[in-house]
C-alpha cells in the first residue's frame, strides 16, 4: 500500500507519505514547507507487529473497499492551487494497484483543480483505513532521526 496526502494551511503546505510493504514493513513521512521557513520533516520506520499488519489487511481487504472507485487525476491534479487537500491512494491487488483519489477537506471550499473528486470523509469504505492512518500519524516511538526524506515536494503557488 502506498498513500500521500497533501494539504495546505497557508502559508504552510504539507505532505504525508506512507509505504507499507508485503512484509509489514512501512516509512512514513509528515513533511512540512512554508515560504518563510526551511522544509520540515518527520519520518517514521520500522516493521508491524503480526497482529498490526493483521488489522491493516483485514482494513484493506474489506470488500466495500475493493469495489471502490474513483475518478483519475491529471498529471498535476495532486498539487495544484494554494487550497489543496487530496488523499491518493494505492493496494496492490494482486498484478494491478487499485488506485484511488479523494478531496480530503472536511468542510466544502473553493477548490483550484479541475478535478471533481469525492469527498474522503464521506466515503464510508474509507473510514476505517482513515481511522487506522490517524491513529498510525500520532505515533512517536518509531521516529527515524537519521532517515532523509524521499517524497519530495512539487508545491506550485498559484494555479
Amino acid at each position: 500500500m502506498v498513500l500521500q496526502r497533501n494539504w495546505s494551511s497557508m502559508p504552510t503546505f504539507y505532505r504525508d507519505c506512507m509505504e507499507v510493504k508485503g512484509d509489514g514493513s512501512y516509512r512514513f513521512e509528515h513533511s512540512g514547507v512554508s515560504m518563510q521557513e526551511p522544509e520540515s520533516h518527520q519520518i517514521h520506520a520500522g516493521k508491524f507487529s503480526e497482529d498490526e499488519m493483521k488489522q491493516l489487511l483485514a482494513i484493506l481487504d474489506d470488500p466495500a473497499l475493493e469495489s471502490l472507485t474513483t475518478p483519475q487525476l491529471g498529471a498535476n491534479g495532486l498539487t495544484v492551487g494554494s487550497d489543496v487537500d487530496t488523499f491518493w491512494l494505492a493496494i496492490n491487488r494482486g498484478n494491478h494497484p487499485q488506485t484511488l483519489f479523494f478531496d480530503s477537506t472536511s468542510s466544502s471550499g473553493k477548490k483550484f483543480s479541475s478535478e471533481r473528486l469525492p469527498s474522503l470523509y464521506r466515503t464510508t469504505a474509507m473510514k476505517p483505513l482513515l481511522s487506522w492512518y490517524k491513529q498510525f500519524g500520532k505515533r512517536k516511538d518509531d521516529i527515524d532521526k537519521t532517515a532523509t526524506p524521499a517524497c519530495k515536494f512539487q508545491v506550485r503557488y498559484g494555479r
